[in-house]
């Protein structure tokens, strides 16, 4: 735990008078964690992982969906751990985007029975690796959550080769979709 898994710096923000806003998601992304854990009903669980992964890409409301499933499908594909092989980035998005249709038919219609054993630990996977990613970019003086997004970005340029290539000409290319979408959005809500 020492050696690979942050174990001596998570013990050192527990007992820090004051966090960095990127400490301050992490412990509360891992307050969801430990909650889910101890939870017995499924969907309650399955919930709380989400809600883990939502600390680190909710903070700017705007395409909160894409948010919380191609940021963790990056940051899985682009950290030093690289959770999951950059062959499977698309996969792995599809994945956690049906991941959040199942939360989303909990949350906004009452759904039960509805969260399968591999669901539930394909949900808690993603918040662990979300935090463990998170408390990398820490080690490098990530400090706070807008310097954490950037930097998710940037780790794409990491990637090396023809599908490399194409997994940067991507991400540059739904990062410009986002932002004109959010610009539009912008628009016409002050109409």
């Amino acid at each position: 735990l020492k050696a690979h898994l942050f174990f001596e710096e998570f013990i050192q923000m527990f007992d820090a008078p004051s966090l960095t806003e990127v400490e301050g998601v992490i412990l509360t992304a891992l307050h969801w964690i430990g909650e889910a854990q101890d939870d017995y009903s499924t969907e309650s669980a399955f919930l709380k992982y989400w809600t883990a992964i939502e600390c680190f890409f909710s903070k700017d409301k705007s395409d909160i969906t894409d948010k919380v499933t191609t940021g963790p499908a990056v940051l899985s594909c682009a950290s030093n751990v690289q959770f999951v092989p950059l062959t499977e980035i698309k996969d792995y998005r599809r994945r956690l985007a049906a991941l959040y249709n199942i939360r989303s038919q909990i949350t906004h219609r009452g759904l039960k029975d509805c969260v399968s054993a591999t669901d539930l630990a394909d949900a808690c996977c993603a918040a662990t690796r979300c935090v463990t990613v998170a408390m990398e970019l820490r080690a490098v003086g990530t400090q706070d959550l807008a310097q954490f997004q950037r930097r998710w970005f940037e780790w794409r340029m990491e990637f090396r080769g023809p599908l490399g290539e194409r997994v940067l000409w991507f991400t540059d290319a739904w990062a410009g979709v986002v932002r004109r979408c959010g610009e539009i959005k912008d628009r016409w809500s002050r109409r």
